[in-house]
């Protein structure tokens, strides 16, 4: 063998034992090690071996999850967590609205008996039958009452406004459900990238996925690519 020849042997024996190395084949992995100046013995061939043996077995249990016919989070579990989240958002949205329509009619309410205590005030301090006394008390009464209203009003005032918020948490939600539904897209073509349909079986008839720079994968070259993993 010349000099020259080296290079490529040994760059055609790399390109062998990644092929190995991803197919799992131990038996021919071990045979490239070999043809790499690797001796059986040497640690770097044994650690070797056994990464060859972890990446295949995680490769197998991949698919297997994959192929796994308990498996629906591209056709139940995700969809299903979208549907879930708008449903929270709707009844969160309800529940703020009713919240808020009761909260503005007793507001008003509030504010109806507020003047109506004022009138009486005024009515009752410009009543000349009523002793001061009598009048001092009353007055001091029914301002008491509307203090209270006052109190009443400025807590259903800050109900309103955290109710407000409920806004900005629908639209924090569909964030959320946005990020969730893309997901689902990215699950499902993974899932059409490796031929399984939805319910866990190989897909019967070859199809092509299209990748977004615009390259072309037929199902005859998955397979290929999925052969080593068999």
């Amino acid at each position: 063998m010349s000099e020259c020849d080296k290079p490529k042997d040994t760059e055609r024996a790399l390109d062998e034992f990644l092929d190995f190395l991803g197919k799992g084949d131990l038996s021919a992995l071990e045979g490239s090690l070999t043809g790499l100046g690797v001796e059986e013995t040497s640690l770097i061939f044994q650690k070797t071996c056994n990464m060859a043996v972890e990446l295949h077995q995680s490769l197998m249990n991949f698919k297997n999850s994959l192929c796994n016919t308990n498996v629906t989070m591209s056709s139940t579990t995700i969809p299903d967590a979208a549907d879930k989240l708008e449903n929270v958002m709707k009844m969160t949205f309800e529940a703020a609205n009713t919240t808020i329509d009761a909260l503005e009619h007793q507001t008003q309410l509030l504010e109806d008996s507020k003047q109506s205590l004022e009138e009486s005030i005024s009515r009752i301090e410009n009543d000349g039958r009523l002793c001061a006394e009598t009048r001092g008390e009353l007055v001091e009464l029914l301002n008491g009452s509307k203090e209270k209203i006052d109190l009443s009003l400025e807590s259903n005032f800050k109900v309103i406004t955290a109710q407000e918020y409920q806004d900005l948490t629908g639209q924090a939600l569909q964030k959320v459900i946005k990020l969730v539904q893309e997901l689902e897209g990215g699950l499902v073509g993974i899932v059409k990238l490796f031929g399984i349909e939805f319910n866990g079986c190989q897909t019967s008839e070859p199809e092509t996925v299209v990748i977004e720079s615009e390259t072309k994968i037929s199902q005859d070259s998955v397979d290929e690519l999925l052969k080593g993993f068999d």
